[in-house]
């Protein structure tokens, strides 16, 4: 719980930072490298700290998050100045008009709603991939891992190009391409896995499709929400992440109760969720450009 308030505190933190010192165009171009130090959490963590397990016991990863904590904490302290100058005193009243102006933009729900159903494509692997992978089609659990981490460089991978992308395209043509795209994608492998129920390339192609679609959403999404409240951006960035936690948490929830027992069923819940993002791009967000 401690672990979870620390991080929480320093992301809504930090993005108001980003605000403070950053026009809007900045924001936007800014998501993409958000999403990048993103993916290299689920990327290199399970491999470094499998490395830490085996050579110096499982509490060498706590000592490892107090080190890199030490180091924050001293780079914080000693070479970040204060951005916010236009403070406010705390007032329960003002809190709840910015909460209430946010979550009456209908622009920013949209994006905060897509934001968290593309991650949860994500989530959607990591609850049913194990039990698919391990359990019905008989491979171990190294095998799931080495999945999972080649998924992982293909998210990483795509936040990385969409931000050389973000160079030339705007947030709206990218939004139309890559949604529109990821949807389409997905009918072909919904039809393929009726054929080929236990294929296993499959299976993962089509999540490295999904960890695409998710590396080029949701980065830009990111940063053109942060950038519709500049001047609450600690308030805005509460929400959006409040928003975000709150679908993916219910995805895997929900996810938790239904037996993957093949790629039929897998592509099915993967098209659900890519379903709905194209529900609200064009109820939502292509209405408000």
């Amino acid at each position: 719980m401690l672990q979870g308030l620390a991080i929480g505190t320093a992301s809504v933190v930090l993005r108001a930072i980003c605000s403070d010192v950053l026009s809007p165009d900045g924001l936007i171009k800014l998501g993409p490298w958000f999403g990048t130090m993103w993916g290299f959490g689920p990327v290199f963590g399970p491999v470094l700290g499998g490395y830490l397990q085996v050579y110096f016991g499982w509490q060498a990863g706590f000592y490892f998050f107090s080190i890199v904590s030490l180091i924050i904490c001293l780079v914080v302290w000693f070479g970040l100045p204060e951005t916010h100058f236009n403070r406010h005193p705390l007032e329960v009243a003002h809190i709840k008009k910015n909460i209430s102006e946010i979550l009456h933009h209908r622009l920013f729900l949209g994006i905060a709603a897509v934001m968290g159903l593309t991650y949860s494509l994500i989530i959607l692997f990591n609850v049913s991939g194990p039990f698919l992978i391990q359990v019905t089609l008989h491979h171990s659990p190294i095998f799931f891992g080495h999945v999972a981490f080649w998924l992982g460089v293909v998210f990483l991978l795509t936040t990385i190009s969409i931000r050389l992308l973000l160079k030339k395209y705007s947030v709206e043509k990218l939004w139309l391409v890559n949604i529109n795209s990821l949807f389409a994608a997905g009918i072909i492998f919904l039809c393929l896995s009726y054929f080929f129920l236990h294929s296993m390339w499959l299976i993962a192609v089509a999540s490295a499709v999904m960890f695409l679609g998710c590396g080029a959403i949701f980065p830009i999404s990111l940063g053109k929400g942060l950038s519709l409240f500049r001047y609450m951006a600690g308030t805005a960035t509460a929400v959006m992440y409040l928003i975000n936690i709150g679908i993916t948490s219910l995805c895997a929830y929900l996810a938790g109760f239904i037996h993957v027992r093949d790629a039929f069923i897998l592509m099915w819940l993967y098209m659900t969720f890519v379903f709905l993002v194209v529900l609200i791009y064009w109820t939502i967000l292509r209405k408000q450009q």
